[in-house]
């Protein structure tokens, strides 16, 4: 084969291979790949990430760009280079994790890149760092921080009733603002609420007399005799409609109530965040002889090495030592294949701005 042949069938080849990261970022991920909008701006981050550490260190271009970029050799030194920029093994094994997702993608569209994903999922193994710290606070500081809503102002009771219901279910921020009326089924010794979770997994959460209690008033104060089972069941009100809090309009109000709380019980910190009461949550089933199997499932971890961090990691424990594509996507694709600009493999999958530490 002459090199003039060649080389044209090696830049097909990055033609092709271009146009399915593409599309992996830009129609897999928010189309069909079940992930939640931060989980699709961390994989194309990610993406942006490796894309650098091709041009940089490996002279590659949208051009030149092929299989072998992909392969374990290449991803162990884009590993190394990560830990030589300063990122955590966390960070590195979750940046790669969007990597092997993607070449799951290109295995399904293309046979001929199944073995891409097949040898990382074999050969490329999580890098180890030092143990993961369970942040959770006592049942003192709970108590604390359910104790500054002002539950005779509308606003207050309402922001009790999320933290009450955060704690107590052990939910996701997201999960809980995305929570519906028709999730909660309140039935004589079949309370439950229903939870739509990372992937779409779903999973039944029972809820005890109190907390049951606690929502029929704010259901009827909230909702009324007019609810309907879509209603989110926390929303603000904007143009007589009921639209989803945010998270960082939740994130201030605990901080507040964090600030005065922290004055009475220093167990609650200053920098609280939605998360600890997650963590505090299954810190505390677990002291209460819940198993870990249990916890897994009523937390809806994926697997239960994410669990196990709560095997021997308790409050009490820390007092006494002390984580098919519409083509149409495609077509949106820059085609100026030769133009120095698109060189840039970033530029080229419209990454900008992806680009961090």
């Amino acid at each position: 084969m002459g090199k003039s042949k060649k080389k044209v069938i090696e830049a097909q080849e990055s033609v092709k291979i271009c146009e399915l990261m593409y599309k992996w970022a830009h129609s897999h991920l928010p189309l069909i790949g079940s992930q939640s909008p931060s989980t699709i701006n961390s994989y194309k981050e990610s993406l942006a990430r490796f894309a650098t550490f091709l041009m940089q260190e490996k002279n590659v271009t949208s051009y030149t760009i092929s299989a072998d970029c992909f392969s374990v050799k290449s991803l162990r030194e884009w590993q190394k280079w990560m830990k030589e920029q300063g990122n955590t093994a966390s960070t590195c094994n979750a940046r790669i994790a969007a990597i092997k997702n993607m070449l799951e993608f290109f295995g399904g569209e293309r046979s001929e890149m199944a073995h891409l994903a097949n040898d990382a999922r074999r050969f490329l193994k999580p890098m180890k760092g030092p143990s993961r710290e369970v942040r959770s606070i006592s049942r003192d500081a709970i108590r604390a921080l359910l104790g500054e809503p002002d539950c005779s102002k509308r606003v207050g009771f309402r922001d009790y009733t999320m933290m009450a219901f955060l704690y107590w279910t052990g939910m996701r921020l997201d999960e809980m603002l995305s929570a519906k009326i028709g999730d909660i089924t309140l039935f004589e010794g079949r309370h439950s609420v229903r939870v739509i979770g990372k992937g779409n997994k779903l999973r039944t959460i029972p809820i005890d007399d109190s907390l049951v209690e606690l929502l029929q008033k704010y259901i009827a104060a909230f909702h009324g005799k007019m609810r309907r089972k879509d209603d989110l069941l926390f929303y603000s009100p904007y143009h007589h409609m009921k639209a989803k809090l945010s998270q960082e309009a939740f994130a201030k109000r605990l901080r507040l109530y964090a600030k005065s709380a922290h004055e009475k019980c220093p167990d609650v910190p200053l920098d609280m965040h939605a998360h600890i009461f997650r963590h505090s949550r299954a810190t505390h089933w677990r002291e209460d002889g819940v198993n870990i199997p249990e916890i897994m499932e009523l937390l809806g971890h994926s697997s239960i090495q994410s669990t196990m961090i709560y095997q021997t990691v308790t409050f009490e424990d820390k007092l006494k030592a002390m984580e098919k594509m519409a083509d149409e996507t495609v077509n949106c694709m820059p085609k100026k294949w030769r133009d120095p600009e698109y060189a840039d493999i970033i530029t080229l999958l419209n990454l900008k701005g992806k680009v961090s530490k």
